[in-house]
């Protein structure tokens, strides 16, 4: 079947899924009963600016024909202080209702965080920047869990999830930049990480490694590769399988060429071996967590 003629048809199938679907918009809370009453009002202001425009531009750029840009399942906005354990940014996390109930989510903000950074940043648009980022990676969170709806042949590996939602967000180089900056240039080949291995948890060097797959994607394919990649894996296809539909790569080679790929992208933002954190012996690095 020729891949565009298969493209078109795994959208086509996605829309009328959708379609024939219940639509639900999200219900963002309106109470708050942390000690940062002053703050709230603004991050609940922000939160209803972005809701709207950031999901109209992730499923956009996902390539979803996503009727209306909304949910097939609920999804809540609640104002609390305090993040997640393993909340991947200070200021949103997201929330899966157990097993056993129906399929659904809550998006936290976390005012207390957003109150400190705010009052922290001298710069507005530093602090816009930061919060715009986070709300962009917990919406595509949100977005790629609707799609799935807790449903095993459609959730999607760590890699590619939280690949894209960092590729989405906007804070891709950063975080680069981030797990690369406590390593000497000549071992920042080190830093790169296999996509399918287990890990107990995520830290800087599995979001910066992700990130890079779903780059590499988009630089040897295009926009058109990375929407059908997308298209399938929200699908139920395997990534493997998606990877080879759109870049006529076989696994193993995709695999080792995101390697490569990664360890160029290292490379250029690890600082230089003689860097006075390496040759100062009472600085201290934070070591590669293979």
């Amino acid at each position: 079947m020729p891949k565009y003629f298969l493209a078109i048809t795994l959208a086509l199938c996605i829309l009328s899924t959708v379609t024939h679907a219940e639509q639900i918009e999200p219900m963002i809370s309106d109470s708050y009963a942390g000690g940062f009453k002053d703050d709230f009002p603004e991050l609940h202001n922000r939160v209803r600016t972005l809701m709207s425009a950031a999901r109209q531009e992730i499923f956009a750029r996902l390539g979803l024909l996503q009727a209306n840009q909304v949910f097939s399942n609920p999804v809540t906005v609640t104002f609390t202080d305090g993040a997640s354990a393993v909340s991947e940014n200070p200021f949103f996390y997201v929330q899966i209702a157990p097993p056993g109930q129906p399929f659904g989510q809550n998006l936290v903000a976390n005012v207390e965080a957003y109150a400190h950074h705010r009052h922290r940043t001298p710069s507005s648009e530093d602090e816009q920047h930061a919060v715009h980022n986070a709300f962009y990676y917990a919406m595509t969170e949100l977005i790629l869990n609707d799609l799935a709806a807790g449903q095993p042949d459609k959730i999607l590996p760590p890699w590619a999830q939280e690949g894209l939602a960092v590729y989405l967000s906007g804070s891709g180089p950063d975080r680069v930049k981030g797990a690369a900056e406590h390593t000497p240039r000549s071992r920042a080949h080190e830093l790169s990480l296999e996509l399918n291995r287990s890990y107990p948890f995520l830290n800087k060097q599995h979001y910066a490694q992700y990130y890079l797959a779903i780059q590499y994607l988009y630089d040897t394919g295009g926009v058109n590769a990375l929407q059908q990649f997308v298209r399938e894996i929200v699908a139920g296809q395997s990534a493997a399988e998606a990877v080879h539909d759109t870049l006529g790569q076989y696994w193993p080679d995709f695999e080792r060429n995101v390697h490569a790929y990664s360890e160029s992208a290292f490379q250029a933002v690890a600082p230089p071996d003689d860097d006075p954190q390496f040759t100062n012996p009472n600085a201290v690095t934070w070591p590669s967590t293979r």
